[in-house]
């Protein structure tokens, strides 16, 4: 497995205006369920309408990633990624359209959801304090290619080594691919 960062030293990274978004879901399920729907396995395909991706220009870059993290368990993602990864990510979540600068691209939302448990994990503790992970491991019968895991120190978003495969052999850009899943942040 692969824990899955943006690249912000390399590429911009893509954004939807989180009022958009918020509008767009409460109706249908709620603020407090639409502002937690990046750890939720609920799906929103069913009322979904295309919102406006956005591009969040990191320092120093100038090129246009194929796929960016907007929130955790979420990808935007342009059709060249779409094309290469969807039938491997489409049976652990749902690919919802998005203007992505004039053109077509997709928002992944991850519904497949991990609690990690007590014999996955190790903490760093500081006090009573959950301060770090200093070992984290899936269990031996996992198989999802795409996951958002969650445990008592933060939630991100991991993938297998064939989904990484993927990214790798059609030369996608935007993510890091981090093999130490105790990274916090690879900056």
């Amino acid at each position: 497995m692969f824990k899955l960062f943006d690249d912000l030293y390399q590429y911009q990274s893509y954004l939807i205006d989180n009022e958009d978004f918020l509008e767009l879901l409460d109706p249908h399920i709620g603020e407090r369920s639409a502002m937690r729907i990046s750890t939720s396995s609920t799906t929103i395909k069913d009322f979904w309408k295309p919102l406006e991706v956005e591009v969040f220009h990191n320092e120093n870059t100038i090129d246009l990633p194929d796929m960016s993290t907007w929130q955790v368990g979420m990808i935007i993602m342009n059709q060249r990624a779409f094309e290469a990864l969807g039938d491997l990510l489409s049976p652990f979540g749902e690919f919802l359209p998005v203007e992505l600068l004039g053109k077509a691209g997709y928002l992944y939302h991850c519904t497949n959801i991990h609690h990690f448990s007590e014999t996955e994990v190790t903490y760093q503790m500081h006090g009573d304090i959950y301060a770090g992970v200093t070992h984290l491991q899936f269990s031996e019968n996992f198989d999802a290619h795409i996951v958002t895991g969650i445990h008592k120190v933060n939630s991100d978003m991991y993938c297998s080594e064939a989904v990484a495969k993927v990214i790798q052999d059609n030369k996608l850009t935007g993510l890091l691919l981090i093999k130490d899943l105790t990274v916090m942040a690879p900056y």
